[in-house]
């Protein structure tokens, strides 16, 4: 299938983004105790803002979307202080991949018919990744972003091809194999991005930092945050 300018308009196409309350001890928990629950926590905060600022700079001709994990002590996206929010459904299901099945579900039964899930780990995800999701559903159906813990950081389906996520163990290092393994077996078309990774692990959150010194125009508050919070750690050792 070609894509032309005059058809990419009638083109329906969602991102959504998953997103959890930012509760100390809930959050980005494999951090501590490098972190304190409110630090990673503040930290979580600052990767979703970053997320969703790359996320609305793509395209006028993308909905976004956040699929939400609320708790009492934060129902809704007030947290981050913005005016406008997008759009936001909540979570369900026990399991990712019931969440997963659950949000594509929303999406295509409100008429979608390309739709990307994000997850909110990967606050300088190139931008471009994200258009090339898009544009390779054009003439697939599933594309994956590879994590390089074995998972992925994107998912995108131009159909229900609810199958890719049969018989996933999601706490272990398989879950980009076992996906491309369920394409393979149920004939799904896919096409995969270039690899990146999510922050889970204080090394990760070091690569992150990193990468941030020396491209500042990446993820703004997180690198705030983070010069912010090590200076801090530095001032307190030496004290």
């Amino acid at each position: 299938m070609t894509v032309t300018t005059a058809t990419l308009t009638a083109v329906k196409r969602n991102l959504i983004i998953f997103v959890k309350a930012p509760i100390p001890g809930d959050v980005k928990t494999r951090l501590i105790p490098h972190l304190t629950g409110l630090e990673a926590a503040g930290l979580y905060k600052c990767f979703v803002g970053d997320v969703l600022k790359n996320s609305f700079q793509i395209s006028s001709q993308i909905k976004i979307q956040v699929a939400y994990q609320p708790h009492p002590k934060a129902s809704d996206l007030s947290w981050l202080g913005h005016k406008t929010s997008p759009d936001i459904f909540h979570q369900e299901g026990r399991s990712l991949g019931e969440r997963l099945i659950h949000a594509f579900g929303v999406a295509f039964g409100r008429g979608a018919k390309q739709v990307v899930v994000l997850g909110s780990d990967s606050p300088n995800l190139p931008a471009d990744y994200i258009e090339q999701a898009f544009n390779a559903l054009s003439d697939s159906d599933v594309v994956l972003g590879p994590a390089v813990n074995g998972g992925y950081y994107l998912v995108g389906l131009s159909r229900p091809c609810l199958r890719l996520f049969e018989d996933v163990s999601w706490s272990s290092d398989q879950i980009f194999e076992r996906a491309t393994h369920n394409a393979q077996k149920y004939g799904y078309a896919l096409k995969v991005l270039p690899a990146h990774y999510d922050v889970d692990t204080y090394d990760d959150l070091m690569t992150l930092y990193k990468e941030l010194i020396v491209d500042g125009n990446k993820a703004p508050n997180t690198k705030k945050f983070l010069s912010q919070l090590f200076k801090s750690k530095t001032l307190c050792s030496a004290s």
